[in-house]
């Protein structure tokens, strides 16, 4: 996937989900930017971090770590910007909305990949 091989480049993921913003703990507001290289320029594109879930676990893309949300919100900021996000939702009805700010210790991404 695009997931995966943006995780393999350091300052591609940075680029991707900058490392600047506050993505847990105190000062975490559930706004998560990310950017996208888009018919030639990079576009911000923000988005709020809650996701679909079943039976507590992700429905769309996930990271083998349950804790990891990186993927998730990546996959949710590209839909939006793209158009799909809202209409892919709305062909569903079991799905709920679960904030990750929710759940203990949510990992967005791993640090040592933007070092």
């Amino acid at each position: 996937s695009s997931c995966a091989a943006i995780a393999r480049k350091p300052k591609l993921i940075e680029k991707v989900v900058p490392s600047d913003q506050v993505l847990v703990g105190e000062g975490y507001t559930g706004l998560v930017v990310c950017w996208f290289w888009r018919f030639g320029e990079w576009v911000m594109v923000c988005i709020d971090d809650r996701l679909p879930t079943k039976d507590d676990k992700l429905i769309f893309a996930r990271g083998d770590n349950p804790q990891e949300f990186w993927v998730a919100l990546v996959e949710k900021a590209y839909a939006k910007e793209t158009g799909v996000w809202h209409t892919r939702l709305m062909k569903m009805d079991w799905w709920r909305v679960m904030p990750i700010r929710s759940l203990a210790w949510p990992v967005l991404y791993t640090r040592s990949w933007v070092s």
